[in-house]
């Protein structure tokens, strides 16, 4: 059985109409969020070994920022509705599971299909 670590969470929601939480929230540490954490900290091991410490490192560490926050706060994201802009309003939940698998998606398929699209 993994071994879990909790975290007591009280974040206020910060936009304009947003539903206040009912109370202070528990977030679990699983394998897979300490997993994704070292994915992402190996990424940028390979940017400093391969550029050295530049701009283009810290645009590496802000673009590994979405899909780490997609990873470790599913439940939070995907319970965002309201307004978006535009006169867009997000009127259901989304699933925690899928916006986990999106940032999963992004952290491991994009840098995959990037290094396939581009290997001679």
């Amino acid at each position: 059985m993994a071994r879990v670590i909790t975290l007591h969470s009280s974040v206020r929601p910060w936009y304009p109409g947003a539903r206040p939480h009912r109370s202070a929230k528990i977030m679990q540490v699983t394998i897979g969020k300490i997993l994704a954490m070292l994915i992402a900290l190996s990424y940028l091991a390979a940017m400093i070994f391969e550029d050295g410490l530049d701009i283009h490192v810290a645009k590496g560490i802000l673009g590994l920022l979405l899909p780490l926050a997609l990873i470790w706060f599913p439940e939070q994201l995907g319970s965002f509705t309201g307004y978006v802009g535009r006169g867009c309003n997000i009127q259901t939940e989304t699933p925690s599971i899928l916006v986990s698998v999106m940032g999963w998606m992004i952290l491991i398929g994009l840098p995959a299909l990037i290094y396939l699209l581009t290997k001679s």
